[in-house]
């Protein structure tokens, strides 16, 4: 969890060994419409940190020329009456049989 925080988080790391970003380019990362591709948005990861940070999430990057980049999105985990409704449906064997029979009144 993070500091102050008391919820469990999961950590989701995505790493490469490509040429990395010189500290110039990781100031902009995360401008909209800021790309270092011929045909990048460059929202994407202005998106994906607008996401996460809404979610009470935390992105970071740590990148350097010749060495890839290192990115890791902390998200809290939170319970979701939605899904425990959906597992205690798919667990009772007259849940789909009840289905049916409402849609064929």
């Amino acid at each position: 969890a993070r500091p102050g925080s008391s919820l469990p988080e999961i950590e989701l790391i995505v790493e490469d060994n490509g040429c990395g970003m010189d500290e110039e380019v990781q100031a902009h990362l995360f401008q909209p419409f800021f790309t270092t591709k011929a045909h990048g948005s460059g929202l994407g990861l202005f998106t994906v940190r607008n996401i996460v940070s809404r979610s009470g999430g935390d992105l970071s990057v740590e990148s350097a020329p010749g060495k890839g980049t290192r990115i890791s999105v902390r998200l809290p985990v939170v319970e979701n009456p939605m899904l425990e409704h959906s597992s205690q449906a798919n667990s009772n064997p007259n849940h789909n049989t009840q289905d049916r029979n409402r849609k064929k009144r």
